[in-house]
């Protein structure tokens, strides 16, 4: 599927249908809410937990027109047969949850974009 994303979004591939994520205000204040903070939604997410696998997918996939309906049913059964453990899914929502954590900005933009010797805080 040929899709053109804006800055910061983030495309999954789960059982043959494409969701895009997009990191909104709303994306990170619900994830951030549900999980109590985004390190234990990201120690959820890397420790292999369906629900925050899940929970990443479908809110982030909320807009009107980007992604096929987001019905949980839908994205819970798409995750389980498409696998979470040797795909690249995992990688793809630890991008899409530091991408909220920048504001919406991808995080290798702001690494090409600072001066020699900062992106790496040095």
């Amino acid at each position: 599927m040929a899709t053109k994303l804006t800055a910061g979004q983030v495309e999954v591939e789960l059982a043959g249908t494409t969701y895009i994520l997009a990191p909104t205000i709303k994306a990170c204040l619900d994830l951030s809410r549900r999980w109590k903070g985004f390190e234990n939604l990201q120690r959820a997410v890397l420790g292999r937990e369906i629900d925050a696998v899940v929970d990443v997918i479908e809110i982030g996939a909320r807009i009107p027109g980007s992604s096929p309906g987001t019905d949980r049913a839908a994205v819970e059964k798409a995750v389980f047969e498409t696998g979470f453990v040797l795909t690249p899914l995992l990688g793809h929502l630890v991008e899409f949850l530091a991408i909220l954590q920048n504001g919406g900005r991808p995080i290798r933009d702001e690494a090409e974009a600072a001066p020699p010797g900062e992106a790496q805080g040095g």
